[in-house]
């Protein structure tokens, strides 16, 4: 069941992202992570409280009949069943707490109760923290806005994108403390060698909205630190762009259970024949 995509949710999601940049610019501080208690990078961060009172605070006002579920939080507002608000409002914290890259805030909405897919995901946005790029999706396609550039242009994940790997542009990124030395060590020697160009940007909402509209081809998540959450919004606008986000056993994360904590490893691509030779070249 897609979400009817009025300009509402567009603006939802615009008052929102606002104020979470608000409060960034009003407590944040440069020089070093913000933890609260423990090194773990994961963890919560000391903003995230005063993130999710601003968040309510724009719920509250705006009446929506609608479910709000955070990251890490759960739900914190209950004004209805029409429709469920799911954010990161900060995809790249520690980044973010670092005052480096382009930490992404990231919004989807299904209007599907229980038993929906990431699939029944039918809005999603996201806007760099820093940049103020903004991507969502609108009449049946995905939109970018280059804050930059002041223009808005929209998303073909497939125009002009290669179909085989040594001609990709490929985003890797690899991990936090132990996991360094798993799977995405192999991954980063196997792609080193079999793409035009590998790096690691930034996080994945805004590393996926590049390969939406064209910046990049692929993006390799194996490092086993990527919640549900982190998909929800860049894995809707790429889809809606015509491009892929597959599991690495293969399967297509639109038909997953929506999950938003749940810990998930993916391919996303400009297009399916992308995404397989990467999960060939992941395989054992």
């Amino acid at each position: 069941m897609a979400v009817d995509l009025a300009v509402d949710f567009l603006a939802l999601a615009r008052e929102l992202g606002d104020a979470v940049v608000a409060q960034l610019k009003a407590h944040a501080s440069p020089g070093g992570v913000r933890l609260v208690g423990g090194t773990d990078l994961k963890g919560k961060h000391g903003i995230d409280g005063r993130i999710s009172a601003a968040i309510l605070a724009v719920m509250e006002r705006s009446g929506a009949a609608a479910r709000v579920v955070i990251e890490g939080e759960g739900e914190v507002f209950a004004g209805g069943d029409a429709f469920t608000v799911i954010l990161d409002p900060i995809d790249g914290s520690t980044n973010c707490d670092r005052w480096v890259g382009d930490p992404g805030f990231a919004l989807a909405i299904t209007e599907v109760g229980p038993g929906a897919t990431f699939g029944d995901l039918g809005f999603g946005y996201v806007r760099g923290l820093v940049s103020g790029d903004e991507y969502w999706t609108a009449d049946g396609g995905a939109l970018y806005r280059s804050a930059f550039h002041d223009r808005e242009f929209r998303c073909d994940a497939r125009a002009n994108a290669p179909e085989r790997l040594a001609e990709a542009a490929a985003y890797l990124n690899l991990g936090y403390g132990p996991t360094l030395g798993g799977r995405a060590a192999v991954a980063a020697e196997r792609f080193v060698a079999a793409v035009a160009d590998v790096r690691g940007f930034d996080t994945a909402s805004t590393e996926v909205g590049h390969i939406a509209r064209g910046a990049a081809h692929l993006r390799v998540e194996c490092r086993k630190g990527s919640e549900g959450a982190n998909l929800l919004a860049s894995m809707t606008i790429l889809r809606a762009a015509g491009g892929v986000t597959l599991t690495l056993e293969g399967a297509d994360v639109a038909d997953l259970p929506l999950a938003v904590d749940a810990q998930i490893d993916f391919v996303s691509a400009s297009n399916e024949a992308l995404a397989r030779q990467a999960l060939a070249l992941l395989a054992d």
